[in-house]
């Protein structure tokens, strides 16, 4: 459970899960202008008043949903660095395995957003919640790599490969992907793009 919501009675908790529930499965056939807070509110199988009580609009709803999300991916991304200190990046794949195994497991979630109107929207908040943890919370060695620019790199680029990943329908393994997110982030110096 995440720790924004301990503070909470169990009734308001379960709730709001049940809300965000309902949210998801309207998702998967309607974009969130087609879905309607009676909708919500009869799949959630709640009073409106009740909704009231939990959220302003869809929208704070909407929110909400997405931010927990991010919230619980945060969580899993800085849970390497609880037990040490520094990754070195050819050690990297248990790490990375365990972030795609991860977003797997959520696949549901994933792929009901990836397939929605929300997609621009989780982008966007992705590649900030992706360039915000490698700049706040790790730092790369190198003294000739501008941490900004890293930061952005690896935001932009690992956003993108979790999307196409959905977007295939999880086509490869997590440990396939996990090979090869390494293999591009370790890519030396002495190799060569060449025309085909």
């Amino acid at each position: 459970m995440l720790d924004k919501y301990m503070y909470l009675d169990k009734r308001v908790i379960k709730t709001k899960q049940q809300l965000k529930k309902a949210l998801l499965s309207l998702l998967e056939q309607n974009n969130t202008s087609q879905i309607t807070l009676k909708d919500i509110i009869k799949t959630a199988n709640v009073s409106r008043g009740t909704f009231y009580n939990n959220y302003d609009s869809k929208e704070k709803l909407i929110k909400e949903f997405i931010d927990d999300i991010f919230l619980d991916l945060l969580h899993m991304l800085r849970e390497p660095y609880k037990s040490r200190d520094e990754l070195e990046f050819g050690n990297l794949k248990p790490f990375a395995i365990n972030h795609l195994e991860y977003i797997s497991e959520k696949s549901s979630i994933y792929t009901t957003i990836v397939n929605s109107d929300l997609l621009p929207t989780f982008h966007v908040k992705l590649i900030e919640v992706l360039k915000n943890h490698i700049l706040k919370d790790v730092k790369i060695t190198s003294s000739i790599i501008n941490q900004e620019l890293y930061g952005s790199f690896l935001a932009y680029s690992f956003s993108g490969l979790i999307i196409e990943w959905v977007k295939s329908d999880y086509k490869y393994t997590s440990n396939y992907m996990a090979e090869q997110l390494v293999e591009m982030m370790t890519v030396s110096k002495d190799q060569s793009i060449q025309k085909i």
